[in-house]
């Protein structure tokens, strides 16, 4: 387990790289609504040093009335499922999914631009495989989630961004 000394050290953007989730968490509830969804993003809250991490996990970032939402943007260029570049997707750090109460109903998992994403459902989670990899941001190996792409839905987030704009930043 790394100490806290090594997360400052080893995760120096974590501040400028919450502030970028914001942004793709605002464009995935922005679809959301745009389909009829009630999308609430949940406020985001910066830790102030590594020390404080566990009273500030978020417990989800997107709610549909009781049901949780997940959004991340994956550094990988894809524009459909048919070219995503792997055989999997990984859906999450295994400890988030494990503790995760609500589990989350869905995974959406943005392309490095975020033009579309590919929908993991929580439902889906007995036929994910738990893998452990070099995490090259947190400089150790961690256990993940991952999900064969052929089980994921695919969606273009064809929201504008002054359609995104219009859900006020936590931040």
């Amino acid at each position: 387990m790394a100490t806290f000394d090594e997360y400052e050290k080893n995760d120096p953007d974590f501040v400028n790289d919450l502030k970028k989730s914001d942004y793709c968490t605002r464009k995935i509830a922005a679809w959301l609504r745009k389909k009829g969804y009630d999308a609430v993003p949940k406020p985001i809250h910066i830790r102030p040093e590594a020390s404080a991490m566990a009273g500030y996990s978020d417990g989800g970032d997107i709610f549909i009335g009781d049901k949780r939402i997940e959004s991340k943007q994956r550094l990988i260029n894809f524009t459909s499922k048919e070219d995503f570049p792997y055989p999997t997707i990984i859906v999450d750090v295994a400890h988030c999914w494990d503790d995760a109460s609500p589990k989350p109903y869905a995974y959406f998992l943005a392309n490095k631009s975020m033009s579309c994403c590919l929908v993991v459902r929580g439902s889906l989670s007995p036929s994910w495989k738990k893998t452990t990899r070099w995490d090259r941001l947190k400089k150790r190996n961690r256990s993940f989630y991952e999900c064969p792409v052929e089980l994921a839905e695919f969606r273009l987030l064809d929201v504008t961004d002054d359609e995104v704009k219009s859900i006020p930043s936590n931040l």
